[in-house]
């Protein structure tokens, strides 16, 4: 199966913390496909420069080391993002939710606006 993971799902899991136990089971099954997507690294960098969170460490390095994938933007990700009901506002998590829809994975996060979508949906 392949999984998307929220930006918070991909820090949580590096840095060891909690996450649920169907989250764990996904990310631990070699046979998953876990790919994270480059705006993960852009919410990230924009969060460590506003002190929001500590970024030490290379985390593009800390994926390819993980055997997750990234999943690059397209051009029809970004067209499904924007074609979601308005839900959610968050434009990182709507970019996520597009890619999600586009490519057929599951979404792993525990952002509670994400069960408004029709998009798979793993409890982090």
């Amino acid at each position: 199966m392949k999984y998307l993971l929220d930006t918070h799902v991909m820090l949580w899991w590096f840095r060891d913390m909690p996450l649920s136990s169907a989250a764990t089971a996904v990310l631990s099954e070699l046979e998953n496909q876990i790919y994270v997507s480059p705006v993960t690294a852009w919410e990230l960098s924009i969060k460590a420069a506003k002190g929001h969170v500590d970024l030490s460490g290379s985390y593009l390095d800390a994926v390819s080391e993980s055997g997750f994938e990234i999943l690059n933007i397209t051009w029809s990700h970004a067209v499904a993002a924007a074609d979601l009901p308005a839900h959610h506002k968050d434009p990182f998590d709507r970019l996520l939710l597009g890619q999600a829809s586009v490519e057929g994975m599951t979404v792993v996060s525990r952002d509670a606006h994400f069960v408004h979508y029709d998009i798979p949906l793993i409890e982090a």
